[in-house]
């Protein structure tokens, strides 16, 4: 009898510190602190900055770019106090523009001998644009640029209410397992009180069949309320992990905002199937663009020849020759998958000799069937990656608008059933008033009061859990519009 005082006792107050939570908060309070404190959130915000930090270096502009090569080298003569130094450097610029201007600025080769003073240095300049006409790859990558940003925002709002959806389930859980514990607890006073109160009006007598199937009825609803504790500790624990902070109980749960218009959403999925046909669509035009596109090449540099040199001819002694040479050049090529032509001017003065050499020289090809079967292939296959494209995305809609009616017809049902929470409570408390005013004329008693009073305290967990599952529903409403 003792062990079963005391079992009661340790009941009682695990049941006071589960259905009476120190400070409750408000169901924002709860959402925003587990948006923070969440591990899982946390890692989400890692993933987001990451995906972010990508976004950002697939969307930058290329910027000037610059390159230098060269090198020094040294030859020495054992015989002779003589040694050779020769170097070459090279600076190339390429201009961030769609010809991608390429500018290069080289010393040529510089040949300096120690023994005989002579020397020869050829410094150059060179630059090159392109020029395209037809279909070029700008809009493929501002496409899959925006397609990029719209995966990597919908995958992060999703996964914030997905995230806010098992918040929901769980404090749902939560007040579902503190309503049983109330419930069964009370089935237990009652039961208690009625086999007391048999008792002193010798109803029943102790050890009868009467008494002992009550007795038996009392320690099955105990061995119930201890499993319902266990599971509320373990619910308690799952939500600490999943909040990232220790249940205080909740209040202020707002009604939920369900009205929507389905024309107005723009969701993200129908938004990347429309990008995907585009794309295709695209690729298909690139690919024909393979054979139509003419690109226009045009080139030139200047170089200037300079040397100090000795040489013996048979017979006669020794010479000095300088060398003193400007040559400038322009070119231009023109080629398409059909025909190419190419043009190239060059001009050289010599100033020691003050001779002006011109050259021009002209250059084409043609052929009259320059696609192969491999190329009409692949012609069809991104055709039909285009009609592909677009029967997933006549899909994707009629998935989205069977969603829409499907969620319409939970927040009907949702409305009607909220509807029947209030009528339900407001005759409750009707109830409880009524009782209240015959206790105080002596009509009934306290013990019916508490009846009622218990019924309008469960109807406030089955208000919270309607309200919870609207919430789920406003964002199920969200979800469309990500």
């Amino acid at each position: 009898m003792h062990h079963h005082r005391l079992r009661a006792i340790c009941i009682a107050v695990l049941i006071s510190l589960i259905i009476s939570p120190l400070a409750a908060l408000p169901l924002s309070t709860i959402v925003e602190r587990a948006l923070v404190e969440s591990p899982r959130m946390q890692d989400l915000e890692l993933s987001k900055r990451d995906t972010l930090l990508t976004i950002g270096l697939n969307q930058a502009e290329d910027g000037v770019g610059i390159s230098i090569k060269g090198g020094v080298s040294t030859s020495l003569d054992l015989d002779k106090p003589s040694s050779t130094i020769s170097t070459n450097l090279s600076s190339t610029i390429t201009l961030p523009n769609d010809g991608k201007t390429s500018i290069v600025v080289s010393t040529g080769g510089v040949v300096y001998n120690t023994d005989k003073k002579t020397y020869s240095f050829s410094p150059s300049v060179e630059a090159s644009h392109t020029i395209t006409y037809g279909l070029t790859t700008d809009n493929l990558k501002s496409l899959t640029n925006r397609q990029t940003d719209i995966m990597a925002n919908s995958a992060y709002e999703s996964s914030r209410i997905t995230f806010t959806n098992s918040l929901y389930t769980q404090i749902a859980t939560l007040l579902e397992s503190e309503r049983n514990i109330k419930r069964t607890t009370k089935e237990i006073a009652d039961l208690r009180r009625t086999l007391d109160q048999n008792l002193q009006l010798q109803l029943i007598r102790e050890g009868s069949l009467t008494h002992r199937a009550t007795t038996q009825a009392i320690k099955s609803k105990e061995t119930a309320l201890e499993g319902l504790l266990e599971a509320d500790a373990l619910y308690l624990r799952q939500f600490e992990n999943l909040a990232g902070f220790a249940w205080e109980g909740v209040e202020e749960i707002t009604e939920p905002n369900l009205l929507f218009e389905p024309e107005k959403i723009k969701n993200s999925n129908l938004e990347l199937k429309s990008l995907a046909v585009e794309l295709a669509r695209e690729d298909l035009a690139l690919e024909l663009a393979k054979h139509t596109n003419k690109n226009l090449v045009v080139g030139g540099s200047l170089t200037y020849d300079g040397a100090k040199g000795e040489i013996t001819p048979l017979g006669k002694p020794t010479e000095i020759v300088y060398g003193n040479e400007l040559t400038t050049t322009g070119s231009v090529n023109l080629t398409s998958k059909q025909f190419g032509l190419s043009g190239k001017v060059t001009a050289a003065y010599d100033f020691e000799s003050n001779k002006f050499t011109p050259s021009l020289t002209i250059g084409g090809s043609w052929s009259n069937n320059p696609s192969s079967a491999s190329d009409m292939l692949t012609y069809q296959q991104k055709e039909n990656s285009v009609l592909s494209a677009e029967l997933a995305l006549r899909t994707a809609t009629d998935e989205f608008n069977q969603s829409v009616m499907s969620l319409q017809n939970d927040i009907a049902a949702y409305l009607m059933n909220y509807a029947m929470v209030l009528e339900t409570m407001e005759y409750n408390e009707e109830t409880l008033a009524q009782q209240k005013e015959l206790f105080a004329k002596g009509l009934i008693s306290q013990r019916e009061v508490d009846d009622a009073q218990f019924v309008v305290d469960l109807d406030h967990y089955t208000l919270q859990a309607t309200l919870l599952q609207g919430l789920r529903l406003q964002n199920q409403i969200k979800s469309l519009g990500i």
